[in-house]
């Protein structure tokens, strides 16, 4: 029941993020499938993208987002 409320919460705008934190999640995202990759050339390739995902972390702005639409796979595990 807690993430249901969660999940209402958010679409309510009573839950605000900004855009560092969205992009954080892309990163982390990337950062998980390279952590499962076996594949010496698909870490390779995965591994610029983590990076890539880093620095634009870095680069974002702290302003929050005005209109976020939740989207139920964006908030769950990855996978």
């Amino acid at each position: 029941h807690v993430k249901e409320q969660y999940f209402k919460a958010v679409r309510k705008g009573l839950v605000t993020f900004n855009n560092r934190q969205i992009q954080w999640l892309q990163y982390y995202r990337l950062y998980q499938d390279l952590k499962k990759e076996k594949d010496s050339l698909k870490r390779l390739t995965l591994r610029k993208k983590v990076e890539a995902a880093r620095q634009v972390v870095f680069e974002t702005t702290t302003a929050l987002v005005q209109r976020f639409v939740v989207e139920h796979s964006l908030l769950t595990a990855h996978g």
